[in-house]
């Protein structure tokens, strides 16, 4: 690597690190926050992880999958929120279908699919949050029901209102 490129890429992330990190730097802070209930509504890029996935040959391969999310939420008590949060997955896949019986078994294509869920949120602090929701997987060639575990972080940029989940 030339030190040119170094220079620039170093200077590439103090910039991006300047944007996102607030500048007012104190070590306490005397003002109480109050709670009000409010809505969010997010735009999201995500990876979508499909554990009965199934690669040309048919064996077993957890698969991740490149989606967007909508997302909306609303936040009624400080450290509760109930959402219904959307992926769309953006490539075709295949997975292993498992009858009641557990015996019969066949690989099933999915295109494209919606993703919505109805989400449960525990936020411990300001920027952690544990989700836990139940939804449908809806494609053109059949539908999935599923269960969505998530734990995630961000941070508020600034006092804009902006957030980076992580």
């Amino acid at each position: 690597m030339t030190s040119t490129s170094h220079l620039k890429k170093t200077l590439f992330l103090t910039a991006f690190l300047y944007l996102i990190i607030p500048n007012k730097v104190s070590a306490q802070e005397n003002e109480e926050k109050t709670f009000h209930p409010h809505h969010q509504i997010g735009i999201s890029i995500n990876h979508v992880h499909v554990f009965e996935g199934r690669d040309d040959e048919g064996n077993r391969e957890t698969l991740t999958l490149p989606a967007w999310g909508i997302d909306y939420t609303y936040q009624f008590h400080e450290k509760w929120a109930l959402g219904l949060h959307t992926d769309f997955i953006m490539e075709k896949y295949k997975v292993e279908k498992v009858y009641a019986n557990e015996e019969d078994k066949e690989t099933v294509e999915r295109s494209y699919p919606i993703a919505p869920a109805l989400m449960g949120i525990y936020k411990p602090n300001e920027h952690w949050s544990f989700l836990l929701g139940f939804g449908g997987e809806f494609a053109k060639e059949e539908d999935f029901s599923s269960l969505e575990p998530v734990s995630n972080t961000g941070m508020n940029f600034r006092k804009t209102g902006k957030y980076l989940a992580l």
